[in-house]
């Protein structure tokens, strides 16, 4: 059997995991529609008139691609047989793989550099995506969002909530909604799992709910509603800071106007204020023609930083760090990522607009200092970044102009560093 390559997000995500130009729309029910996309690719690829729709639906073989694991100097650890996402957590390297006899099944494991194991934590059978931007590692046990079924067929994607334990070689599963849609997200609050999902159904519920680790006890927290009428709210993001939760939503009014609203609640989810950011995005150079487009997206990252500093970065073009209370824009760049994992937040930011290559910063009050590294190889840019808490960094890289490599490779190659000295 051959399953699609991505689950239908919504447009702008999909498009954006695929590596396609987005389009804007100013209806909101389309653009957040669960099941289809009136959206188009431009993924040079595939035949530009394609629709999303119809990308979505060719078949493609799940088959493993091999990822290579470097120290410092390009020395190879491991190359690992992989699909999807890999990330570093504070217990290892965190990936999956395609099941060797059963293409339908997908193994989470976990590859430990220092000591060369690589342990197979759990199978899921027909999984549909996985939410990797927001994989969690408590207690030593690493959490992440997925779906099961076809994300193309008319029938419901059960979204579950995984629990993999590196220490006991185990994987629990905890269905969050039986009609669940891709995207969701979640935080760490004290110990705790605050997550995000949208029920599947005629009013839109939006609904933020806590899980306890230790008694795996799951309650509902907030709830926001995006009625047929389209007038409401829907959540694009939290974030857990100093006490406090951070919850991000597009607020759509009566006259069709949109606006991005942060709301904060205490540690009991009583509301404490509410701020609108919409300036911020507006801000943001080339926002102007694709405004609505660009404060509607998915969001990969919502992180609150202080008590007045927050990144924002979505699946479309938008990514800036800006002040929750006057809703400013502080500072953004032409092109800039924040690395996953439960460490110190790097950041992948271009160097000019005729240089290929990416460099690596960290920030620290409004400024960025820069790592050092570079990808190694000529043809390679850096594509993503993953921390943990011990001070690790694992920087993954692809090839980006194979035409002006001598012996053109298509190995993703992933350097596993030390963090840069301060």
């Amino acid at each position: 059997m051959k399953k699609v390559i991505c689950a239908i997000l919504s447009a702008a995500m999909l498009l954006a995991m695929c590596g396609c130009a987005k389009k804007e729309t100013t209806d909101a029910e389309k653009d957040l529609d669960r099941k289809t996309s009136d959206k188009e690719t431009e993924d040079p690829t595939t035949d530009p008139e394609m629709t999303t729709e119809q990308f979505v639906s060719m078949e493609i073989e799940r088959v493993n691609e091999p990822v290579r694991i470097v120290d410092q100097d390009g020395k190879e650890i491991r190359t690992l047989e992989n699909f999807g996402a890999v990330q570093l957590m504070d217990t290892g390297i965190f990936y999956m793989a395609v099941a060797p006899g059963d293409k339908d099944v997908t193994q989470y494991r976990i590859f430990d550099p220092e000591s060369g194991e690589d342990k197979l934590l759990g199978e899921i059978r027909d999984q549909g995506y996985i939410a990797s931007y927001s994989t969690l590692e408590v207690g030593g046990k690493i959490y992440t969002l997925t779906t099961v079924g076809d994300p193309i067929d008319d029938k419901p994607d059960t979204l579950l909530l995984l629990e993999c334990d590196p220490e006991t070689e185990t994987m629990e599963k905890y269905v969050i909604s039986e009609d669940g849609f891709p995207y969701a997200g979640m935080t760490e609050k004290e110990g705790r799992i605050v997550l995000f999902q949208h029920d599947q159904q005629e009013t839109l519920y939006d609904r933020v709910v806590e899980f306890d680790p230790g008694t795996k006890e799951m309650k509902e927290i907030l709830c926001f509603e995006l009625p047929k009428d389209m007038v409401g709210e829907s959540v694009r993001g939290i974030s857990w800071y100093g006490g406090k939760l951070y919850v991000l939503t597009v607020s759509f009014g009566k006259g069709g106007e949109v606006r991005l609203v942060i709301h904060t609640y205490d540690e009991t989810y009583q509301e404490l204020d509410e701020y609108e950011i919409s300036d911020a995005i507006a801000e943001v150079p080339g926002n102007d023609e694709a405004l609505l487009n660009e404060m509607k997206q998915m969001v990969a990252h919502f992180d609150v930083l202080s008590e007045t500093v927050y990144y924002y970065e979505n699946f479309s073009s938008s990514a800036f760090f800006g002040d929750v209370g006057s809703g400013r824009l502080l500072l953004t760049a032409p092109v800039i990522s924040r690395s996953n994992g439960m460490g110190e937040a790097y950041y992948r930011v271009l160097l000019s607009e005729e240089d290929e290559g990416f460099r690596m910063v960290s920030e620290k009050d409004g400024n960025f200092t820069d790592s050092g590294f570079r990808a190694k190889d000529e043809g390679y840019q850096i594509d993503t970044i993953s921390t943990n808490r011990e001070g690790k960094i694992l920087v993954g890289t692809r090839v980006r102009a194979a035409e002006k490599m001598e012996h053109p490779e298509k190995v993703d190659v992933y350097y596993y560093l030390d963090a840069p000295e301060k």
